[in-house]
């Protein structure tokens, strides 16, 4: 225990000096993160505010951006800081509108009926997977909010509920394609709509690509694959704790340090 300290002590004062450490290293990859757990853990709010923010998570589309920006008005206005008037914004303010944007996005961007039902649970199994990945004691890749998937090999339902989630903007095609690191296949990008990122404390940048496999896919996608998706968020979880010996990345393409590996 002693020696550990010793190291610990060692390591923490090279950081400070500005030396190249392992800590270094983790710090620069994962430092967004690294903010987002110790928010978490001392049960504060994650932070959404500024108005570049408020543009990326509109990722374009000009009614989303006007529903963030009333939504935060509205709070605003609620909490008697009397914006336009000389006052300013909170940053309480800011993000309760972020959320209550978020969460509209969720339930009125939707197709309706079965289908929009359907492609909620698909892109809520997404989303706690990667929610399940950042806030994990030792993950493997920062700011995770893409993915990755050989769409050919994916099953007609999970295909068709990737095809709406596009359609409704829950779900978008990345310029470019990704080259898996140990088939050396080239596959299609996707990143998880940054309007919903705030409803699961998930990241609006995108940096790691989290390579899926078919299975994994249809997993999430199918509908019918209850079952399948259990398995493997549970899968998620253990990859992801602490104590336990990983020989790759998770479903992650570009495996980096672990965030206090050995």
């Amino acid at each position: 225990m002693k020696e550990s300290l010793r190291d610990i002590r060692r390591l923490c004062h090279d950081f400070t000096q500005g030396k190249s450490t392992r800590y270094k290293q983790a710090y620069n990859h994962y430092s967004r993160d690294l903010v987002a757990q110790l928010l978490r853990e001392n049960r504060l709010p994650q932070t959404y505010g500024g108005l570049k923010t408020f543009i990326r998570m509109s990722a374009g589309i000009p009614r989303a951006l006007l529903t963030v920006l009333r939504s935060i008005y509205e709070w605003s206005v609620f909490s008697d800081e009397r914006p336009f008037e000389g006052g300013k914004i909170s940053t309480r303010s800011q993000h309760k509108g972020v959320i209550d944007a978020s969460d509209w996005y969720y339930s009125n961007m939707r197709k309706a009926g079965d289908e929009g039902l359907l492609l909620q649970q698909a892109v809520e199994r997404l989303a706690n997977l990667l929610r399940i990945h950042r806030f994990g004691d030792k993950p493997t890749e920062s700011s995770l909010s893409s993915f990755s998937v050989p769409e050919k090999d994916v099953t007609p339902g999970a295909r068709h509920i990737l095809q709406l989630a596009e359609a409704r903007a829950f779900i978008h095609r990345l310029p470019g394609t990704q080259k898996e690191r140990n088939s050396e296949d080239i596959t299609p990008k996707f990143q998880i709509s940054p309007m919903l990122a705030p409803r699961w404390d998930l990241p609006l940048i995108r940096r790691g690509v989290a390579s899926l496999s078919p299975d994994d896919f249809n997993a999430i996608f199918d509908p019918t694959r209850n079952r399948e998706y259990a398995s493997l968020e549970s899968e998620w979880r253990q990859r992801v704790s602490a104590g336990i010996r990983r020989d790759s990345a998770i479903g992650v393409k570009h495996q980096q340090i672990g965030l206090f590996d050995d």
